[in-house]
């Protein structure tokens, strides 16, 4: 059981007995008790203060009284979709039900999920816009000999991009080819591939809204098993064909886990200009920006303010991930 704010709101995540996870509205609606100070019964979630039980779509469905459950006894349900490790709950202000979720990926072959947390003043237009913001991985990463090998692209809520850069690593220079993926604004996902190593690893950057100006980004990795075969640089090493040598689980979740701490060194050197920044309406772009343009005009689909909302457009966020 935890208690998060979301959204200006406070939401009870729980998973019942039979290992299903559920989000729901932590304001009871008898007399008012913080359902996630409750406890799961079976199914239901149970009120701590007069034992109302609520199921997963939020309806009351015992009361420890005679009689039926009050009609009005009902609290918000988010849909839920539990897949990769990660619990996403999709938010929607009108209460709309989902029209979009990030395309599955193939879990087999991968290391555990590996998450860090942090909690920060910025909002999520800022943190997804930097997918496409060439000029500041170079700045702000010091990532070098960036290439643009696929030009970003928009189609309805998804939004993706492909590159080559060089990232130091103790001063050694190291190629990657990276594929941006970018589902609404709180859910991006990166393809990896080291092609001198052959490792293939995903790298999660995941925003939720908390309450206006803040925000909890959560980011996470996952290595392939196998080193990628690549000949000349062509061959994807996300195809399930590709027989490389295995690595070893020990092997692959330590190699998980740096890339965990490299992900969140490189995230965190973003904190501060996000804290501080103002967003410009009509930015005065140079031609090395990137497709922020593109990226702005994508963005508002989720009819978001570039101010800190309380209340976002729909949209999908991680609540938490799963061990």
């Amino acid at each position: 059981m935890q208690s998060k704010e979301l959204f200006s709101q406070r939401f009870a995540v729980f998973r019942s007995e039979a290992g299903v996870a559920s989000v729901l509205g932590a304001t009871c609606p008898h007399l008012g008790a913080d359902l996630s100070r409750g406890r799961v019964c079976g199914e239901h979630l149970r009120c701590p203060f007069h034992g109302f039980e609520f199921d997963r779509a939020g309806r009351c469905a015992a009361i420890p009284s005679e009689g039926r459950p009050p009609p009005r006894a009902q609290t918000r349900s988010l849909p839920v979709r539990e897949r990769e490790g990660l619990i996403l709950a999709w938010w929607d202000e009108h209460g709309r039900a989902p029209s979009w979720e990030p395309a599955a990926l193939e879990t087999q072959g991968w290391s555990t999920l590996h998450t860090r947390r942090f909690e920060l003043r910025a909002h999520p237009l800022s943190t997804s816009e930097n997918s496409v913001d060439l000029a500041h991985f170079s700045s702000v990463h010091g990532f070098e000999a960036l290439e643009v090998l696929e030009p970003a692209r928009a189609e309805g809520p998804y939004l993706s991009a492909r590159y080559r850069f060089v990232h130091r690593f103790a001063r050694l220079p190291v190629e990657n080819l990276f594929r941006v993926h970018l589902w609404g604004l709180g859910y991006s996902l990166v393809e990896n591939l080291t092609p001198s190593l052959g490792l293939a690893t995903r790298l999660w950057v995941l925003a939720t809204p908390t309450r206006p100006g803040h925000m909890e980004l959560r980011v996470g990795t996952s290595t392939r098993t196998r080193l990628a075969v690549v000949e000349g640089g062509e061959q994807s090493p996300w195809s399930p064909a590709i027989r490389g040598r295995s690595l070893g689980r020990a092997t692959t979740e330590l190699i998980a886990r740096f890339a965990l701490r490299t992900l969140a060194a490189d995230v965190s050197a973003d904190f501060d200009i996000w804290s501080h920044r103002t967003h410009v309406e009509r930015p005065a772009l140079a031609k090395g920006d990137g497709a922020i343009a593109l990226y702005r005009r994508w963005a508002r689909q989720f009819d978001v303010s570039p101010e800190p909302p309380a209340n976002p457009g729909p949209t999908l966020h991680t609540l938490r991930a799963r061990a």
